[in-house]
């Protein structure tokens, strides 16, 4: 049997536009294929972008209140707040921080409130948690006074042979703001210098102030400004001496109806220290304590000189007997006299939003001789 002879050269020709056309299929389909996934990962996209996120920053804490009537405390200043939502509005928040967090203490009165802290400017679909989420707040009303600055160091700490002088403050006052409670308890405000030891020069230093109640611890939760001043403690020589008039004063206190009359053996004391310090000093005045005495009695007194440039003084005590009489009202002396109180009183001036009573201190200023003098008293024990 015979086959019919076939073109070989045309066979060829066929076969291969047959592979040709089988490749543009599967090439365009490969391609469709791909387009469809693309297609369907479009919306994806978004998906990634919404993807919720978490942050923790820390913000200040805002109080909204009239701060010109009221003076608030027991709040932190700053808290931890955790943010979550879209990524990309809590990345936002994280950097710009541009949202508050606040206690808001518009309508509250003064006392004592538990108040939850809350958030403003932040949109809807972020969340916030903040830590501590409240606190105990105290409500008062707000008062300012101004008062001298005291200036408290160590007389040990100063080289043997040596005396300080008066020291040299950046300013002599200074302004406290608190509630009208805490400010009532404040008798002083102090700067404590710390001197080396052996000081023999003078010395200089920026010091904190802090307001001092009655038992001498600091009263807190007040505003002191300026908060610091630059003290200067003069240190010089103190080879001097003086001899001066010892006088005899009545201390606080005695027995109401009763006079007390004062004498000692000791008419003259001498003083050392520095020849600056002993200049301005013409006589000392020895406070005698009269509390609860109502007979005749003597007491030896010690002598503790706390002016400023003076390291000591002879004789340290002193034998006084003191006289108690039956009397009037009215305070009377006899011989040279001398001030009533030697460490005077403190001014101060007071800003109040209360209608606080003013209550003014009298100061009585007695008569004293260096060898007798006679005090009547009215107060009571």
């Amino acid at each position: 049997m015979k086959f019919p002879k076939i073109d070989n050269t045309k066979f060829l020709y066929q076969l291969v536009s047959l592979l040709f056309a089988l490749l543009l299929f599967f090439y365009v389909n490969y391609q469709r294929l791909g387009s469809t996934r693309t297609t369907d990962n479009k919306p994806q996209a978004p998906a990634v972008l919404m993807t919720n996120k978490t942050v923790k920053m820390t913000m200040p804490l805002a109080v909204n209140v009239d701060n010109d009537k009221y003076f608030v405390t027991g709040y932190p200043e700053k808290v931890q707040v955790k943010l979550s939502g879209p990524s990309a509005m809590v990345k936002a928040m994280d950097n710009t921080r541009n949202f508050e967090v606040y206690a808001d203490l518009s309508k509250l009165k003064p006392g004592t409130h538990t108040v939850k802290f809350k958030t403003s400017g932040l949109s809807k679909e972020v969340t916030a948690s903040i830590d501590p989420d409240s606190a105990v707040i105290r409500i008062e009303r707000r008062k300012t006074i101004t008062m001298p600055i005291q200036t408290r160091y160590d007389t040990g700490q100063i080289s043997s042979g040596y005396a300080a002088g008066t020291p040299i403050l950046s300013s002599q006052t200074t302004s406290i703001t608190g509630g009208h409670k805490s400010i009532k308890k404040i008798v002083s405000v102090v700067a404590n210098v710390n001197l080396p030891d052996g000081t023999n020069s003078a010395y200089s230093k920026n010091v904190i102030l802090q307001a001092i109640d009655k038992n001498g611890k600091t009263v807190p939760d007040v505003v002191i400004s300026p908060e610091t001043v630059r003290v200067t403690v003069p240190i010089n020589l103190a080879t001097s001496t003086k001899t001066v008039p010892l006088l005899l004063e009545a201390g606080a206190g005695g027995v109401s109806g009763k006079s007390y009359n004062f004498t000692s053996s000791t008419k003259s004391i001498t003083l050392h220290g520095t020849k600056t310090a002993l200049k301005s000093i013409s006589s000392y005045s020895l406070k005698v304590p009269i509390v609860g005495i109502n007979s005749t009695t003597t007491k030896t007194i010690k002598i503790s000189p706390t002016e400023a440039g003076i390291t000591s003084v002879s004789p340290n005590s002193v034998q006084v007997t003191i006289e108690v009489q039956s009397s009037g009202s009215q305070i009377q002396s006899s011989g040279s006299t001398g001030s009533g109180d030697s460490s005077g009183s403190d001014k101060q001036t007071t800003t109040d939003n209360d209608e606080d009573d003013k209550k003014d201190d009298d100061s009585n200023s007695n008569s004293n001789s260096s060898s007798s003098s006679s005090v009547s008293s009215s107060s009571e024990d």
